[in-house]
């Protein structure tokens, strides 16, 4: 079994955990998002008996994803504000932990 590794939190690692989700994981959404809108199909894609039988489900479908994403869209901008907030506070621990030495 291997030794356990040590892992230290700094506001260093915060920063580019909050700047990944912001700026890398977040655009991905909103364009997917942004993308359903391209993948209607209309009349007479489905067929007259297809849309009968699935065309309708398949505009739902959509009108689901988009609420997923425009949830986890908001979920995300939430995180960036609480990381924000938790690596100012951890900065603000780490230039106040200084070791003190008594002679």
């Amino acid at each position: 079994m291997a030794a356990p590794q040590e892992r230290y939190v700094t506001s260093n690692g915060i920063e580019k955990v909050r700047k990944k989700v912001t700026n890398e994981i977040k655009p991905v959404l909103e364009k997917a998002h942004t993308d359903i809108d391209t993948t209607g199909v209309s009349f007479p894609g489905f067929g007259l008996l297809g849309e009968a039988v699935f065309g309708w489900k398949y505009s739902e479908l959509q009108g689901y994803a988009k609420q997923i994403l425009a949830e986890g869209t908001d979920t995300l901008t939430q995180w960036d504000t609480a990381l924000a907030d938790i690596e100012s506070k951890w900065k603000a621990a780490e230039n106040n932990s200084t070791l003190v030495v008594y002679q």
